[in-house]
């Protein structure tokens, strides 16, 4: 998202900064429904509040926005205070740990609240508040870990006036205090966009110049799998495109942004990513033809919506949402009979998710198949959970990739076809998916399914059990 702008408030002169920004607008945002309702509950709650109506105490103390970097956390965090029109103090761990010692860290905590509540009503926002040691894990340094933890939370939810909102990637790493009723009580989740709001994140990125783009709705299903601050980078590469050229910005530009790390490949890669994201795209849409599919070529990310709390879902469920994580490898074993290091590599990889899924189910949701019920806590008895629930959720692992092969090798020509159109075109989503299924099965009456796969070419896939 682009910078806002911001006025600074004088009423207070101290090292910490207070802005009283003025932009984005919650209107700005896309994706975001429950932050904005938080936001505009919150400004309803403050005007109510200056106006002698409600006391500070009705107020909601703060609440804790979480997911992928670059989703827009700040972002949000900055259009509720400008909507509330209210300061704005931005701070996070790394910014509070910048001393010497200990002690200049609990300085800064208490400077940074003590500024806010001089300026109430304010809006403190903490970004990385997971960096913040959970107290009573590891044993080095655990107590000085322990007394910043203590010194932040004495201050969360305690400050009239001031409300605390909080960022980060991974919630299971807070210290649950820092969750409890009257500190950060209420968590809300800033996901990558989905594809309706895609659209709407390009016009806002390319504010003016969204006029001399005809094109906006395809182009966005390229980013499919990207952040609002990705797309805001892909808006900014297209701009500096145009003005190499001497050209006003138009789709031709934009298009070479968002396809930049594509165009570098070769045919032979670009094959193998359509291959990978065909597997997740075609295993998904036979678990559920009416869910929500789109498959990016540019983008390299299957987009479907994996929600990884499996506090409702059976061992069954969280197997599947692992197949098709792995859907893309096997995929490539099967029409390509090899396969490449595409599925690892970041923490946010195919394996990165199905081993964390696994673990997490094994480890503590209770799902181990061996009985099992001992509940892990994070970051705490590592070496348990290595030999213990690790060797389980590898095996795990195992059976689940075994089944994705399996299922990828028995929809062999859905897959191929997904994967030659997926390089035709380059994105694909909803109907088209049902178009392809129906159009396999007309050509399969005239036509055998090794045929159809050597048409596609792909000519060297076991035909046995094919469909």
């Amino acid at each position: 998202m682009e910078a806002s702008m911001s006025a600074p408030v004088d009423t207070v002169q101290l090292a910490v900064a207070v802005e009283k920004p003025t932009s984005p607008r919650l209107t700005d945002l896309f994706g975001m429904d429950a932050a904005r309702q938080f936001g505009e509950s919150l400004s309803l709650d403050l005007k109510d509040y200056k106006g002698g109506k409600i006391r500070w105490s009705d107020i909601d103390p703060g609440c804790l926005f979480y997911g992928p970097p670059g989703t827009g956390k700040t972002t949000v965090a900055r259009a509720i205070a400008a909507h509330c029109q209210v300061g704005f103090i931005a701070t996070s761990y790394a910014a509070w740990t910048k001393g010497e010692s200990s002690t200049d860290t609990i300085s800064q905590i208490k400077e940074t609240f003590e500024v806010a509540r001089k300026n109430a009503p304010c809006i403190v926002f903490i970004d990385e508040i997971d960096s913040f040691p959970r107290r009573g894990y590891g044993a080095h340094n655990a107590a000085v870990f322990t007394l910043l933890t203590n010194a932040l939370l004495t201050e969360v939810g305690s400050s009239r006036g001031v409300v605390v909102i909080a960022a980060c990637n991974d919630i299971s790493n807070l210290d649950p205090a820092l969750m409890r009723s009257g500190r950060l009580d209420q968590a809300i989740e800033v996901p990558l966009p989905s594809p309706n709001d895609l659209a709407g994140i390009v016009r806002y990125c390319l504010g003016a110049d969204a006029h001399r783009c005809s094109d906006i709705d395809r182009l966005a299903l390229l980013c499919v799998g990207k952040s609002g601050a990705d797309i805001a980078k892909m808006v900014r590469k297209a701009r500096r495109i145009a003005r190499a050229r001497k050209m006003p910005l138009s789709d031709e530009h934009l298009e070479l942004a968002i396809t930049e790390e594509l165009l570098k490949l070769s045919p032979a890669q670009r094959r193998v990513i359509a291959v990978h994201e065909a597997g997740h795209a075609a295993i998904a849409y036979r678990q559920k033809p009416d869910s929500e599919i789109v498959v990016s070529l540019a983008s390299a990310a299957a987009a479907r919506s994996i929600d990884h709390d499996g506090a409702l879902k059976s061992r069954e469920e969280i197997e599947a949402e692992m197949i098709v994580l792995l859907a893309g490898r096997a995929a490539e074993e099967v029409l390509l009979g090899q396969v490449t290091g595409g599925a690892g590599g970041t923490e946010n990889s195919d394996l990165a998710r199905a081993s964390r899924m696994a673990l997490e189910g094994i480890a503590r949701r209770g799902m181990s198949a061996q009985g099992h019920l001992f509940w892990y806590a994070p970051n705490g008895a590592p070496g348990l959970v290595e030999t213990t629930c690790g060797v389980e959720a590898d095996a795990w692992l195992g059976e689940a990739y075994q089944a994705a092969v399996a299922q990828v090798r028995h929809h062999a020509v859905f897959v191929a076809m997904i994967a030659y159109a997926l390089i035709e075109r380059g994105a694909l989503q909803g109907s088209e998916f049902a178009h392809i299924d129906r159009t396999m099965e007309k050509v399969a009456e005239t036509h055998s399914k090794a045929d159809m796969l050597a048409a596609l070419n792909f000519p060297h896939t076991e035909p046995v059990g094919i469909q």
